[in-house]
């Protein structure tokens, strides 16, 4: 069982009280994964949310069918697959295991009940998950603009061929 101690290193963990880090212990299921071990994929229907408590995970996108693009690198103590926590969707992107991973795996519908029966508990967990969409929505929105300006003239049309 995941110590409350560890619990509580996980940054979206660290508002939880005791009581409410024991009402999640019994939902933790812990996995090791290999390098290059795939999580989970795009399309896929989001039913867990994993915390990532050693290695590095990669989120890809498809560009074509033979390439991919990394669009986040989850580092230690980094939560992916936040749809999950949601409900009814789907993953947007691949995860994969950069290097060998300790993952912790929460079933999202459990997480969801769990949080419905303690109000307190799910204010706390969405805030924060608030709070790291809008982080990630301003650093996304930053790259694609740092993007087009470096790239300018074919973003505004001016790049002529012959």
């Amino acid at each position: 069982m995941t110590s409350l101690d560890a619990l509580r290193r996980i940054e979206l963990f660290n508002s939880l009280d005791d009581n409410m880090l024991e009402k999640l212990q019994p939902l933790i299921k812990h996995r090791e994964c290999e390098a290059k071990e795939i999580l989970f994929e795009t399309g896929e229907t989001a039913i867990n949310l994993f915390v990532l408590l050693k290695g590095k995970v990669l989120l890809t996108m498809a560009a074509s069918e033979t390439v991919h693009v990394s669009v986040m690198s989850v580092d230690t103590g980094g939560v992916f697959g936040w749809t999950a926590l949601l409900g009814g969707g789907y993953y947007t992107a691949t995860a994969v295991c950069e290097e060998p991973c300790s993952v912790l795996i929460f079933n999202g519908r459990d997480f969801r009940v769990l949080m419905h029966n303690d109000h307190s508990m799910g204010f706390r967990i969405m805030e924060y998950t608030a709070r790291e969409m809008n982080r990630r929505l301003e650093k996304r929105t930053n790259q694609l603009f740092q993007t087009l300006l470096e790239h300018i003239d074919m973003a505004c049309g001016l790049v002529t061929t012959g």
